[in-house]
């Protein structure tokens, strides 16, 4: 990295350092995360307050020593702010889920860029959404995290056998094997999936986040689906996901068809 750089940026996250900086995490398509200093951004007087937050997206200008690995954002432009997430708890518990997600999943590389244009739909869609639709978005974007991240489990085939799973049944996800499994191989036990969950996600990969968050699903099953997602996201990450237990408790009952 040069020294001064600008690039499109998207805010993860930010925490106080002494009594006026902010340290940033921040998502960007070549490099992944990346962690910087935001001086001034929490003064009265600093031209970064107000600018640096929490799901903005912009343009980021990057000063960079690399002797000390230390980078510094020396200015920020937002292109957007996404009010409605800070103004709604249930978006904002869903958009805090999926930036715990990322963190733990260090996503960069040839990742990076995938990861980076989802979150960017993903997180635009949420700030404008009807509440209603908060969990669809909320299990398309991990449904599709868990793709990026190589560990999205076949919802149609055994992980044993590799037969397919008839469409009427309910299926076993099976942690052993990162993947579903047939009554045959492995009866119906918790944690499992509908028929009707199954076949969501299936006709969900054929359309793009904003046709499928269109699609309804039974508010049980929906429920079910959520739950999933964020077991097999925890188990993949390798870290229990704090922003869960508030954001099920949330938004229950919101998934009608």
């Amino acid at each position: 990295m040069t020294r001064s750089s600008s690039f499109p940026a998207l805010i993860l996250r930010t925490y106080p350092v002494g009594e006026i900086h902010l340290g940033v995490r921040l998502l960007t398509a070549e490099q992944g995360v990346v962690q910087a200093l935001a001086h001034g951004a929490r003064s009265a007087r600093g031209k970064l307050r107000g600018v640096v937050g929490p799901f903005h997206s912009g343009l980021c200008y990057l000063y960079s020593d690399p002797v000390k690995n230390s980078h510094k954002i020396t200015d920020f432009d937002v292109r957007s702010f996404r009010t409605g997430i800070r103004e709604d708890l249930d978006r904002y518990c869903t958009a805090a889920l999926w930036i715990e997600s990322v963190l733990a999943g260090h996503a960069g590389g040839s990742e990076a860029a995938e990861l980076f244009a989802l979150l960017e739909n993903c997180l635009d869609i949420l700030s404008e959404i009807d509440p209603p639709k908060v969990p669809r978005i909320e299990a398309l974007f991990l449904w599709r995290f868990l793709d990026i991240l190589g560990a999205q489990p076949e919802p149609g085939r055994c992980s044993l056998c590799e037969s397919i799973i008839p469409g009427a049944v309910e299926a076993s996800y099976s942690s052993v094997t990162g993947g579903f499994v047939c009554s045959r191989c492995g009866g119906v036990r918790p944690p499992s999936l509908s028929a009707g969950a199954r076949a969501y996600l299936a006709r969900s990969d054929l359309l793009s986040v904003e046709e499928a968050v269109e699609l309804g699903l039974a508010a049980e099953s929906m429920r079910e689906l959520r739950r999933l997602l964020i077991h097999i996201t925890s188990e993949v990450v390798e870290v229990p996901l704090r922003s869960v237990a508030v954001t099920l408790g949330l938004q229950g009952d919101t998934a009608q068809r």
